[in-house]
């Protein structure tokens, strides 16, 4: 069954609660159609837009239909479903692309502003948190963490308290009530931040212009080769061991691992609590980083790892391999851990 006809080589779909968009386009041609919640008898919204429902709720099927994104400039709608009226253009000066949380919809754009909707669409319900002055955001569970001229801030949802970490912010990534950030020097410092307390702590340096290096990238990790694992209670860091360059005490080599391995991982508990694995214990600001049983070969199985709350799992020569997180050495392969899966070439399992 057709349901829109068209010059259309691509489209989108979204549903909010009984409606579904089609935002369609292709051959220099958009249009938006919207119908029932099957996406039965679409009809024309607008011609040459691409719209799609403002993400508002934490579910999107509680979306409100008739409040609508245009994908193309970033402005708000209120759309007519019957087609009938032409859109109507919201806010001129925020953009739509929002982000829900549990205490409104937190919207970004401009020269750097971040405003907080209790109730969209509803005017006298804005809070700015930030009006200029910095790009970067993050939406964590109970905060907004942003920078203000290359300062850390972070914004209390709940309470609308705000905390000021100075320094000069290159990058960060977060969890829960935990970021990490890293710094403009070329010998970078890396600090977590637990922001109940306002307390950082500094885990360690690396240099930046050898962490653009393919052999040192490791993706989705803040400063290329920092981060944390899906919990969020622990950090890694992916660094170079060889013979060129030994290992330091603080480097817990297992017996399986061989000699001029060139990947570790660390862990440390950023969380405030004293942890316990298989008799290991991970007490805030340990001395003493884990190493991790598995070994990155740069770029060919950098790529490939996938973190889990309590281990990873890589695809090392060809082999879908498990290192977990007490660093303890199982039944080896050649790659130096537990082989889970053999002949393995993709990480996505």
């Amino acid at each position: 069954m057709q349901l829109v006809a068209g010059p259309y080589h691509h489209y989108d779909l979204q549903r909010a609660r009984d409606t579904t968009y089609f935002a369609m386009w292709g051959d220099g041609t958009e249009a938006t159609y919207a119908g029932s919640a099957c996406g039965a008898d679409p009809v024309l919204i607008a011609e040459g837009m691409r719209m799609l429902p403002t993400r508002i709720a934490l579910d999107p099927l509680d979306d409100d239909p008739t409040l609508v994104c245009d994908f193309a400039d970033g402005d708000h709608y209120r759309v007519d479903l019957t087609g009938e009226r032409a859109p109507e253009l919201l806010f001129p000066y925020l953009n739509c692309r929002g982000r829900p949380t549990e205490y409104g919809v937190l919207f970004g754009g401009g020269w750097g502003y971040l405003h907080l909707f209790a109730d969209f669409p509803d005017p006298s319900s804005v809070t700015g948190i930030r009006e200029q002055g910095g790009n970067d955001a993050m939406v964590l569970d109970e905060w907004v963490v942003y920078t203000h001229a290359s300062d850390l801030h972070a914004y209390e949802l709940a309470t609308g308290k705000i905390i000021d970490i100075p320094g000069k912010i290159l990058g960060m990534a977060g969890r829960g009530d935990h970021v990490i950030w890293y710094d403009f020097e070329d010998i970078a410092t890396v600090t977590l931040v637990d922001l109940r307390s306002n307390t950082s702590t500094v885990l360690g340096k690396f240099d930046r212009d050898a962490a653009w290096d393919s052999e040192q990238f490791i993706r989705d990790f803040p400063g290329w080769t920092w981060g944390f694992d899906p919990s969020g209670r622990y950090v890694y860091h992916f660094f170079p061991v060889s013979r060129r360059r030994p290992s330091t005490s603080t480097v817990a080599r297992s017996r399986c691992r061989p000699r001029g391995d060139p990947r570790a991982v660390r862990r440390r508990d950023p969380l405030g609590r004293s942890r316990r694995r298989a008799g290991v214990l991970h007490a805030p600001g340990d001395a003493t980083p884990t190493a991790l049983d598995l070994r990155l070969q740069g770029e060919e199985n950098a790529w490939t790892i996938e973190s889990f709350p309590d281990h990873v799992e890589d695809v090392v020569d060809g082999d879908l391999v498990r290192a977990d997180f007490d660093g303890s050495p199982r039944a080896c392969s050649s790659a130096g851990s537990r082989v889970i899966r053999a002949g393995s070439t993709s990480a996505s399992w």
